[in-house]
């Protein structure tokens, strides 16, 4: 998915994930780092999962949308 906001909803309904951090936004040299591309942006959340299966997912999305982390 290419919308954050979505992909929470997706999470949240399919999975009944909770929202753990509320979608914020990186930049400077955090997001640099990630993306291998100067002035990037992203937005992350993190979401949780109770029960047996435990564990949780971060989200990222990134802007301009055709930056992806570098290998």
């Amino acid at each position: 998915m290419s919308d954050i906001a979505d992909a929470i909803e997706f999470y949240r309904g399919a999975l009944g994930a909770r929202v753990l951090v509320d979608t914020y936004e990186v930049t400077g040299e955090v997001a640099d780092s990630i993306t291998g591309h100067p002035g990037a942006t992203m937005r992350m959340a993190q979401l949780g999962f109770d029960g047996d299966v435990g564990g949780f997912v971060e989200l990222f999305e990134f802007a301009p949308a055709e930056l992806s982390p570098a290998d």
